[in-house]
């Protein structure tokens, strides 16, 4: 049964608790599963915020051993990172649930156990990966980097770094070009690094009484002219791995960019925001608020001016890349309905880890109207002084933001935070500041839902048509005369889905292929069919969640392993003919790549990747009218998989006639066994 253990408690100033809970089933934890509960000083629950498991059935006992599934857990992530290191480093976090609604994410809502791992290359990839421990298919995984007075910075140069030359990772004091020296060191990346990472630990320090990023001192680690294995160089980016600040040439000029960096280390250390979806675009826009908080604070070369104010990383010498005042400039949304959301796809797959840089923008709209003021979307903010700003997102980041934490959270929180901030009496805090902050989420719309973006679906008759059906199957009953499973003997096809994989479009049921972490070839199909006279319209209704890549910048397919077909028979299932040339509407959306592909349809059109739920894909049947046809679903993966699967649901046959035309009675081909009137 579900359980809460505390995890942690925060004693305010005025003498409120904060405690946060971690839920369990069947002491297995939940990932995302927390609450933070605020209780005052007489034992009232004053507030309670977070997400939780709901009453479900999950089998917590594993079928495949942790060994096994972190060996999976290797091969899916070399597969997806090819140019990571041969070496990697893995570390063990035993058993967890998974439910993806608990992070906001469209894979199919089934609750899975899995076994949780993190793997590391020392460069480029801190990857989480979690492998269902009933199938060893991978359940989700992914990249963990979010693209840091104790200081220790090293030089790159600028050289390629690959597995023979690993000295491109800060991990020593040996190899730091400068090591806590007031000194320059004549290198300008080097010193640069140091001076703005020295003036993100002040402000740190000063506004917001934080001693590093982890409050505790720790050192600060930069590496900077690094270039990695495989990919440009000079490296035009910068990122935060767990553990150090890593900068491509020129990127450690802009004193915003490696706050923002640093920024990333404390919210590892404190809410540890997935760096996925919501919860992801809030980690990254966090970054940009105190990114430019110290912008402008800070008095030195880079500080900002009325010009360049919001601006995030404009002394880089590729020039700005985010607006946080018009987070439209760059095509980013500046509230939850703005037609610029990203629902973190493209063509189905993940695209930046759910739309996380882009969807940054809705805070950072919030955050430039606290500080500015103004009006917008019909609210009118008074300006906040900066510095209570910040101290309202630090505290939303320490005492209240919990690991799967969305945009509706963000909101409750800075509510939460500057009431609370107000109670405390400090800072000069006054009602109109936390009015200001209300009217901001209320501007930006943090608790509404963000436009959904599918694949288009289909249509049926048109106004004027009458629709008249032919074949209809929606699973709520199961025959095995209607439908073959193949092979018969454990098939991955369940007939209909069981409670815990279930996932239906209409009634309660439907058919789901769930593929294991091997080689398969499964066939779900029908064993009588039906006759197609002409004008026949076929459609189902199907979410699918397959093995597939995209390259680093989420814009191009790079590689799919696994998917599905639809194949047909015009002669009792004697022969099987692809019916890709019959789709209309939501066709095959990917190639199955044939380097390092063991899957036997490489090369072929399938659907992979993630549909982002239920789509309706429509086949037009004309060409083989006058025939008797039967249908059948195939998967096929390679020896690991990735995701869930296939999911399907209502299969329907029809024609459309003229609204005036009632009846027709058609007498079928010589091989038909039957008349159909209708």
């Amino acid at each position: 049964a579900p359980t809460m253990s505390l995890r942690s408690t925060t004693v305010t100033p005025n003498e409120r608790n904060l405690l946060r809970f971690q839920q369990s089933y069947n002491n297995v934890p939940v990932l995302a599963g927390e609450l933070y509960v605020e209780v005052t000083r007489s034992r009232q629950v004053a507030r309670i915020n977070g997400e939780v498991l709901s009453a479900e059935s999950v089998n917590t006992i594993p079928t495949i051993t942790e060994s096994t599934a972190e060996n999976l857990a290797i091969t899916v992530i070399k597969k997806a990172y090819p140019t990571a290191r041969s070496t990697l480093t893995t570390t063990r976090f035993g058993l967890w649930i998974f439910d993806p609604r608990l992070l906001g994410s469209p894979e199919a809502p089934v609750t899975t156990l899995n076994w949780r791992f993190e793997i590391r290359d020392n460069a480029e990839l801190w990857a989480l990966i979690l492998i269902n421990a009933h199938t060893g298919a991978t359940t989700v995984q992914f990249n963990q980097i979010a693209h840091a007075l104790d200081q220790r910075v090293c030089n790159g140069n600028n050289v390629m770094d690959t597995d023979t030359n690993q000295n491109n990772d800060c991990a020593t004091n040996s190899q730091a070009t400068r090591l806590n020296s007031a000194t320059n060191s004549g290198v300008a990346d080097v010193d640069v690094a140091w001076t703005n990472a020295k003036a993100t630990y002040d402000y740190f320090s000063t506004v917001l009484g934080r001693d590093s990023i982890d409050d505790a001192g720790m050192t600060l680690i930069s590496l900077v002219n690094y270039c990695p294995n495989g990919d440009m160089c000079p490296y035009p980016n910068a990122f935060w791995d767990g553990i150090q600040m890593t900068y491509g040439a020129t990127f450690a000029s802009a004193d915003d960019v490696v706050a923002h960096e640093l920024t990333h280390g404390v919210t590892q250390n404190t809410a540890n925001l997935f760096y996925y979806f919501q919860s992801g675009a809030i980690n990254e826009s966090l970054s940009d608020v105190f990114g430019e908080f110290v912008d402008l604070s800070y008095a030195g070369p880079g500080g900002d001016d009325p010009t360049t104010k919001w601006l995030m990383g404009e002394d880089l010498s590729i020039g700005a890349i985010r607006s946080m005042s018009n987070p439209g400039l760059y095509g980013h949304p500046d509230k939850m309905t703005s037609t610029n959301y990203n629902n973190g796809l493209a063509l189905g797959l993940i695209d930046d880890y759910g739309g996380v840089h882009s969807n940054s923008g809705v805070n950072n709209k919030a955050a430039s109207l606290m500080v500015d003021g103004g009006t917008f979307n019909g609210y009118t903010i008074g300006p906040v002084n900066i510095d209570k700003v910040a101290k309202i997102y630090y505290s939303t980041l320490t005492n209240y933001l919990l690991s799967g934490s969305d945009y509706y959270d963000l909101g409750v929180s800075l509510n939460a935070a500057c009431s609370q901030l107000l109670r405390e009496g400090r800072d000069g805090f006054v009602t109109a500041d936390c009015l200001s902050v209300k009217n901001a989420v209320l501007a930006t719309e943090m608790a509404k839902t963000p436009p959904k973006a599918p694949a288009t679906d289909t249509t049926g008759c048109a106004t004027s048509e009458t629709k008249v059906d032919l074949y209809n199957e929606t699973f709520e009953t199961v025959s095995p005369t209607k439908w073959t499973k193949s092979p018969p003997v454990n098939s991955d096809w369940y007939y209909p889905a069981p409670a815990w994989f279930a996932y239906a479009t209409s009634g309660l049921n439907n058919i789901a292929l769930r593929y294991q972490a091997d080689q398969t070839d499964q066939k779900f199909a029908m064993n009588t069919g039906f006759y197609v006279p002409v004008g026949t319209m076929l459609t189902f209704r199907h979410a699918y969640d397959y093995e597939a890549y995209y390259n680093n910048a989420g814009t191009l397919m790079k590689s799919a392993y696994d998917g599905g077909i639809v194949e047909y028979s015009l002669n009792g299932g004697v022969t099987w003919v692809d019916a890709s040339p019959l789709f209309v509407t939501n066709g095959y959306n990917a190639l199955l790549t044939v380097a390092e592909n063991t899957n036997i349809l490489a090369g072929r059109r399938v659907f992979s990747g993630l549909s982002n739920g239920y789509i309706t894909s429509k086949l037009d049947l004309n060409t083989v009218a006058g025939s008797n046809i039967r249908l059948r679903f195939r998967s096929t993966t390679d020896e690991s998989s990735f995701r869930e699967g296939w999911f399907i649901d209502d299969v329907n046959a029809y024609r459309c006639l003229p609204s005036s035309q009632s009846a027709e009675t058609l007498t079928v081909g010589a091989n038909s066994n039957c008349i159909v009137s209708y």
